[in-house]
């Protein structure tokens, strides 16, 4: 694998005038871009972050490790400097598009459940023997943060958890029921290995058959409730409701405060349930728990 520098900070340096671009899938300003290239007659995948402080050499180590230790279909890496990444094209459609089989759901199912086999007393990034190094999660921060230990972190997430529901108007009239269940998340002894983006978007198929599973910026070992809020969480396809009972939610009651704690956060992250969906759900949790 080769290894070069970007010539500079400048998107325009690194795709226009190293590459003849294909098809642009993302740009955001001048600090992100996607989408396929060419150069010597060859096509190839490139990502450049500008925004995120030193995310390629985590992202490759944990490609190494997938690669040698699990099932999961990662894109092979052609080249990479300090702000980029250069991959394989993989032949396939982004499952947004195409019809989920019960074969698909079964292999990426699967996929979630192999890489949940590493259990770890950390959190942070995973280098490719398997060693944990800095937090390099976008959704936490920008830079890289020290590993800590598992408990740290949960203490550490719980209250901007809270401040974060509580922050917005929609759900300050709820905020016992909030409190209830941010409460009541269990108390994880480890972390494991999880993608933390994992939807439709990042996912390719072909035919019944999952070919590749992208973007994994933000993969790290976590303690497994940290999927709260999560894509792959928030989405059956990814999370069967059988790992609820891992979680701590062992009975009708908790798996009901699993559901309220599961629509919260997804009412909070994606947006897409209407105010008035919402406002009913709630009061129906208020009716159920008495709150």
């Amino acid at each position: 694998m080769q290894q070069s520098q970007a010539p500079s900070l400048d998107i325009s340096t690194i795709v226009d005038q190293s590459f003849e671009v294909v098809k642009t899938i993302r740009r955001a300003g001048d600090r992100i871009w996607a989408g396929i290239v060419e150069r010597d007659g060859q096509q190839f995948f490139l990502k450049v972050n500008l925004h995120q402080e030193k995310w390629v050499e985590p992202y490759v180590q944990l490609t190494r490790f997938l690669q040698a230790n699990t099932s999961v279909p990662v894109p092979d890496i052609v080249e990479y400097g300090e702000h980029y990444i250069l991959f394989e094209v993989v032949d396939g459609e982004a499952l947004e598009t195409v019809q989920l089989t019960p074969a698909i759901r079964r292999q990426l199912q699967g996929y979630v459940e192999d890489m949940r086999r590493f259990t770890f007393d950390m959190v942070g990034s995973i280098d490719e023997r398997g060693n944990i190094t800095n937090i390099h999660d976008y959704a936490i921060t920008n830079r890289p943060l020290p590993s800590v230990n598992v408990r740290t972190f949960q203490k550490y997430r719980i209250g901007p958890l809270k401040y974060r529901f509580v922050a917005n108007p929609h759900i300050r009239r709820y905020r016992n029921i909030v409190d209830l269940v941010c409460d009541m998340a269990p108390t994880e002894s480890h972390s494991v290995l999880c993608h933390t983006d994992l939807n439709v978007d990042n996912v390719l198929v072909r035919g019944d058959q999952v070919v590749a599973i992208t973007d994994w910026e933000g993969c790290g070992v976590y303690p497994f409730s940290y999927a709260v809020g999560k894509a792959e969480f928030l989405n059956p396809i990814f999370f069967p409701t059988t790992l609820y009972n891992e979680l701590g939610y062992k009975n009708p009651t908790e798996s009901a405060r699993f559901e309220m704690l599961w629509f919260i956060c997804r009412y909070i992250n994606d947006r897409d349930i209407p105010d008035k969906v919402f406002f009913e759900r709630m009061e129906e949790f208020r009716a159920r728990f008495n709150i």
